[in-house]
Parts: structure tokens; C-alpha cells; sequence
């Protein structure tokens, strides 16, 4: 079960689609969206770029490391039988 939520967390969290689809407005952008609005026509501005990738990859690197184990332990419980 833990296993699902980290899982889940990390997939929702990376997820572009459906809040581009979605979202109208830039205040309620996901980090994901607001990446691409670093790539202009002419330039990349790279130091904000890759400081606010490292800023939203923060959440996801925390979720693993406090799921860490149960993670570890869902998948090597996969292949047993009970």
C-alpha cells in the first residue's frame, strides 16, 4: 500500500498533460508547466531553468528517501508467493 502512494506521488507530481490541458491561468501552473515557460523563441535563461528543476525535484527526492523502504520491500514481496 505504501508502496502505491510513493509511486503515485512521484507520477502525479511529474505529470504535464493534463494541467496543461486543464489550467488556465499562470498562478495555477504546475512546476512542470512553469519549466517550459523558461524556453523562450530566442533563448534559454539555463541557471533559472535548472534552479527550478532542482526546486521541483525536491519534493519527489523526499518522498522516496521517507518511502524508501517500504518501496524496497514492495517490490522484492512482488515475485513471492504468500
Amino acid at each position: 500500500m505504501r508502496t502505491i502512494v510513493v509511486l503515485t506521488f512521484v507520477f502525479q507530481w511529474n505529470n504535464s498533460l493534463w494541467p496543461l490541458v486543464v489550467v488556465s491561468k499562470d498562478s495555477m501552473k504546475t512546476i512542470t508547466i512553469g519549466l517550459a515557460s523558461f524556453q523562450g523563441m530566442y533563448g534559454t535563461t539555463w541557471n533559472l531553468l535548472m534552479a527550478a528543476a532542482v526546486m521541483g525535484i525536491l519534493p519527489s527526492v523526499v518522498a522516496f528517501l521517507i518511502g524508501q523502504r517500504y518501496l524496497i520491500k514492495g517490490i522484492t514481496l512482488t515475485g513471492l508467493k504468500a
